[in-house]
């Protein structure tokens, strides 16, 4: 069984290795498609703590635009520097033609 979930875009709009900004108040997330997988992560670099939203997907990860650190998007970990802090992910389902936020 599936828990809460919050709405966050239309599937419709996700174009593969385009990040869509979702500003939740209390939560700037990035939302997208990358090989064929939905993803929600922060927009915020862990490693200055800037809008990393700019940066160049491919291959399941996101470069940083400002440094060039990459991090997964499916588990945050950074694959250029191992020991910097993930990227903050977010567990997501696509129902009914949306991209949904697990709430819980």
């Amino acid at each position: 069984m599936i828990g809460p979930m919050k709405k966050l875009v239309a599937i419709s709009e996700l174009q593969e290795g385009k990040a869509l900004r979702v500003d939740l108040g209390s939560h700037d997330l990035l939302v997208g498609i990358s090989n064929g997988r939905y993803y929600a992560v922060e927009n915020l670099c862990p490693h200055a703590w800037i809008p990393i939203g700019a940066g160049l997907i491919r291959n399941s990860e996101i470069t940083c635009p400002w440094h060039g650190l990459a991090f997964n998007l499916e588990n945050g970990q950074c694959t250029t520097w191992p020991e910097m802090d993930r990227l903050k992910c977010f567990d997501v389902v696509a129902r009914e033609g949306f991209l949904c936020l697990m709430t819980e």
